[in-house]
């Protein structure tokens, strides 16, 4: 019977023994970190068999960073890319970064897959806010008590709505219907 199975009482507790294995692979991380390593997997997959994607995910991420310590390689590169896109589909940002950090210190540069939507030469749905109040003859000031935002904010929406529908100046869209997307 393992010291654990004496502790517990024979009793089935997949927690606290995932949990038992990530204190061991801490213990071991000095002195032996491939043992470390192994327990770190260990854990991880005693927490995907009780359904907690989270502390799995730690764990793997753990395993992970201490074999990139070691010897980085093409396979701990990959397995924390995958961890940081685990861990944003989770919601978990902030680990997700500390993946992309780690990966980055690792010299592995990863590239943005996030940003603000492109609409090219079309309105975009507050340029658009902003069009409709100028097809009305509204000024900049009053545009950003309705809408919110500063009047530069306004004035760059504005330029970016003239420039979009090929118009001089905002004159030449007062009266003017715009057709919805």
């Amino acid at each position: 019977m393992t010291r654990f199975e004496q502790l517990t009482g024979g009793r089935d507790l997949p927690a606290a023994h995932a949990e038992l294995l990530l204190c061991q692979a801490l213990i071991a991380m000095a002195d032996a970190p491939g043992t470390a390593a192994s327990r770190c997997d260990e854990a991880a997959e005693a927490f995907r068999r009780i359904g907690r994607p989270y502390e799995s995910l730690r764990a793997t991420e753990r395993a992970l960073r201490l074999r990139a310590s070691s010897a980085p390689s093409d396979d701990s590169i990959s397995g924390l890319s995958d961890t940081a896109d685990a861990y944003a589909v989770l919601g978990a940002e902030h680990d997700a970064a500390r993946c992309r950090h780690a990966l980055r210190v690792l010299g592995h540069v990863q590239p943005n897959r996030r940003g603000r939507r492109g609409y090219g030469s079309a309105l975009s749905p507050r340029e658009r806010q902003v069009a409709r109040y100028l097809t009305e003859g509204v000024g900049n000031r009053e545009i950003a008590q309705a809408l919110f935002p500063s009047p530069r904010t306004v004035e760059h929406h504005v330029a970016s709505v003239l420039r979009k529908l090929g118009l001089p100046h905002r004159d030449a869209l007062k009266g003017r219907l715009l057709d919805d997307p």
